[in-house]
């Protein structure tokens, strides 16, 4: 921040407790002209000395810890009324307090430090400190830590204890430097005793602070130097709080969880005012942040306030001779309850998102920098401790025994044939413990006898499973691996298309909603195993479900397969895109120089049968026995032959490429359209997928353009038995007769006629009214409001592109039309009702 100027002192004071005293004190305070003080041992052990060194102190705000040992006691005071203080918190009565505050505009955390007279307390508060260093806020951390970072911050030269290093990797791992070495500037001791002395007063800042005036300075009332630095403008940008995170324990808490619940209720009824349900759910996470957010501020502000109130009733006990220890111990633990929480979401969570410690990188650095290993043993006994060396070192095995090794990141699977292979893996596992630390996760761990019959050996130190284990989240077992892992995702697949085929949603938006969600259940597992034939049929009928909403299909799959541009919806045919991908996994690599252990294996296993076109020929007719090969390759193999795909075509194009090519070769079906020529066919599609037509017209214009509206003669997959024209024609409803041919039809033509004033609207020929591309106009009608029946006409200028939209009917009650959809339909759709 340009401008910005802070001058900061720190002093032991060794005692306020006298009134006089303390009047001299803050008289030299004064005089050092600072904005902001660090006070340590101020001795203050009562409320009413406490009050009385407030109030005395007129240059500012104020905030002081009680001293609850004899010579404890810490104060933070401003020099300036420009300070506006957010959080405080006392890490330790009388030894550590924290002030978060923005301060001339700039936002800052003090922290002033009086560290205790023995070791182990010492190293206790600076770990109980730590964490309230790393954050995106500048800290600004002071004080008499009773302790020296390096020999020569002794006069005696002695070396440095177990604290000392303590202090001086915590500075290290929050970033901070310490201000009285800033440049190579050698400090001064600040505390003499005798013929000793040590520099025990210190203060740390980060390194991309600017720091002038640095001095120590002899003070009257006390046998410490008083530290004095100005702290000007940084040099990096300003942070932010970064990404929001939610914490977790938050959802634990019931309020909490009936306010998402009654959020989520109300947000439901607002579905119909979107497009699509991407949209809403989108608007609907925002809202849900939201709350999230107020009720965290809120939960965060309830549990302050009940810190606050804790401290004070602490400091009345220990005010009052602290006898109690029953009393204050249990004070203690709710305070360090209320007080840790609240930054363990707000500092944690916020800047490195882990509850386990506050820098996960800096801490897995620490425990890899204490291991004592120094390298590993091979055979002989000898320690390898090169990198070449290391890497040579490993468990001998014999030649004759068959131990087959799989490894993947953390994951390894081993494949045992005879009791000696136990032993060297039992082997293995130990030597690889001891020299990493770490252990097997024998709870993840299971083993599983392949064979039918009773095992031949045990392992004891496994687990076992009874009829399959999973690698890589797709299990192996005895059986059919296919239909064990296809059973279980076809399983997941129907309950995600129960819950989603009753969305409003137009045909596009399911179509990409299968291909976004519903796809990836079975993608992974469908290049290990391709899909079992007794599955098909249920694949299929999750994915047609999804996009008609029902079981029944109104228009053939295989037009549906077609783009847009060609009169389709660009649906995918699950068969072909699920095989295509497992060929091209697994059979689009066979160069016969690769050196992958999978791929030699399948060129292996299929170079019996299938020589020529491994060679780059094509593949010989004939008939594989059951049994020779690995199911899934012998499918391959069927699929190959059966579609008629080229090796080199395999191995060259996209997988894309292979699905578009075998769905056009043998799935995709053209429109057969009435009365349609070429001309009119183009125009149609134009329009049909052109930006004229909104978005949630789409799904009646396309059945529409198929002749597939839902009119009587249409409905025979519904096996109804009147297909007769409801309005007394004597003739099935088909769409030729309910546009052109139907009195009520007509008659509604003619009424659309008068009210519009266009007589030519009557001579609109089936063509013109089903594929919408007459010369100048395109009609069609809308149904408006939900439940109400209200009939609008819409009338598209094709040459302009303007709409035109009036009300024909309206129906105040709406009696009788309850049952009525809210559906956008064209011309025909409209006369059917």
């Amino acid at each position: 921040m340009a401008g910005f100027s802070l001058k900061v002192a720190s002093s032991n004071v060794n005692s306020i407790k006298v009134r006089r005293t303390r009047h001299a004190v803050y008289d030299h305070l004064r005089y050092l002209d600072a904005d902001v003080i660090f006070l340590q041992e101020t001795r203050l052990n009562t409320l009413g000395h406490l009050r009385e060194a407030e109030s005395e102190w007129r240059s500012g705000p104020s905030y002081w810890s009680l001293a609850v040992e004899p010579y404890a006691g810490v104060a933070i005071l401003f020099n300036t009324n420009d300070v506006t203080v957010h959080r405080l918190t006392e890490v330790a009565m009388g030894r550590c307090l924290v002030l978060e505050v923005t301060i001339h505009g700039r936002r800052l955390r003090f922290i002033n430090i009086y560290g205790p007279q023995t070791v182990a307390e010492r190293i206790q508060l600076f770990n109980d400190v730590k964490q309230y260093l790393f954050t995106s806020i500048p800290v600004v951390m002071a004080g008499d830590f009773n302790v020296t970072l390096s020999s020569g911050d002794r006069s005696s030269g002695r070396a440095v204890v177990r604290d000392s290093r303590v202090l001086s990797n915590i500075m290290s791992q929050a970033g901070l430097s310490d201000v009285f070495t800033w440049g190579g500037r050698k400090p001064n001791f600040t505390y003499s005793c005798a013929d000793r002395s040590s520099r025990i007063d210190m203060a740390f800042v980060n390194p991309t602070e600017t720091v002038s005036g640095i001095s120590e300075k002899v003070v009257p009332y006390s046998d410490h130097l008083a530290l004095f630095f100005c702290l000007g403008a940084t040099r990096r940008s300003d942070i932010g709080r970064g990404l929001w995170r939610l914490n977790s324990s938050l959802l634990d808490d019931v309020y909490v969880q009936d306010c998402v619940h009654s959020l989520f209720q109300v947000q439901l009824q607002r579905v119909d005012f979107y497009n699509n349900v991407a949209d809403w759910w989108e608007d609907v996470k925002v809202e849900i942040r939201s709350l999230l957010q107020r009720l965290s501020v809120k939960r965060g502000k309830s549990k302050y306030s009940q810190y606050l109130r804790l401290r004070k009733e602490l400091e009345s006990l220990y005010s009052a001779g602290g006898d109690e220890k029953q009393k204050i111990d249990r004070l203690k633990s709710e305070i360090r309850q209320y007080q840790y929480s609240r930054y363990t979401s707000l500092v944690l969570e916020r800047d490195y998102g882990t509850l386990g410690a506050p820098d996960p990188f800096e801490n897995c650095r620490e425990r890899v920098a204490n291991k004592s290993v120094a390298g590993l043993t091979d055979s002989q006994g000898v320690l390898q401790e090169s990198r070449e060396g290391i890497l040579g070192v490993g468990v001998p095995v014999p030649h004759c025994l068959p131990l087959k090794v799989v490894a993947y990141a953390d994951d390894v699977t081993v494949v045992i044939s005879e009791p000696r292979e136990v032993e060297m893996l039992s082997a293995a596992i130990r030597s690889y413990s001891e020299a990493s630390g770490s252990l097997v996760n024998l709870e993840k761990s299971q083993a599983l006898w392949t064979s039918s019959t009773d095992p031949d050996f045990d392992l004891p130190q496994f687990a076992k499973a009874s009829t399959h284990i999973k690698i890589l989240g797709v299990k192996f077992g005895r059986e059919d691996n296919a239909k064990l892992n296809w059973e279980e995702k076809l399983e997941s697949g129907n309950a995600k298309v129960q819950r989603w085929k009753n969305w409003r949603l137009t045909y596009r938006e399911r179509i990409t909603m299968l291909k976004t969600y519903l796809v990836p259940v079975f993608l992974y597992v469908s290049v290990v195993f391709p899909l079992p034939e007794p599955f098909s049929a249920r694949l299929f009928s999750l994915f047609f479900q999804l996009l008609w909403g029902n079981r029944l299909n109104p228009i053939k799959r295989g037009i549906t397969y077609l783009q847009r541009r060609e009169g389709g919806l660009d649906m995918l045919n699950p068969r072909v895109f699920f095989d295509s991908m497992f060929l091209k996994v697994n059979f689009g690599c066979l160069d016969s120089n690769s050196s992958s252990l999978w791929v030699n294996s399948v060129r292996d296993w299929i170079l019996p049968f299938a020589e020529s076109w491994v060679r780059g020929g094509s593949l010989k007719r004939g008939r594989l026995t059951r049994g020779i090969l690995p199911q899934y390759l012998e499918y391959g193999l069927k699929c190959v032959k059966k579609w008629g795909i080229e090796k080199v075509y395999l191995e060259t194009k996209t997988r894309k490429d292979l699905y578009i090519r075998i769905c056009r070769t043998f799935y995709n079906l053209q429109p057969a359209l009435r009365d349609c020529t070429t001309a009119t066919l183009q125009k149609s599609l134009r329009f049909l997928n052109g930006p004229r037509l909104p978005a949630k017209f789409f799904d009646i214009a396309w059945l529409s353009f198929h002749g597939k509206l839902f009119v009587r003669g249409n409905l025979k997959f519904l096996s109804v038995s009147d297909r007769m024209c409801p309005l007394g024609c004597q003739q099935e409803e088909t769409m030729q007769h309910f546009i052109t041919e139907c009195w009520g039809g007509r008659q509604i033509w003619q009424e659309i006629t008068s009210k519009l004033k266009i007589p030519r609207l009557q001579s609109l020929t089936y063509p013109d009214i089903v594929y919408g591309v007459t010369s100048q106009l395109r009609m069609s009608f809308l149904l408006v409001g939900f439940l109400l029946g209200d009939v609008s006409v819409r009338l598209h200028d094709n040459r302009t592109g303007r709409v035109k939209t009036r009300t024909l009917w309206h129906f105040a009650n709406g009696e009788g039309l309850g049952v009525w959809q809210h559906l956008v339909l064209s011309l025909q759709g409209v006369l059917e009702r």
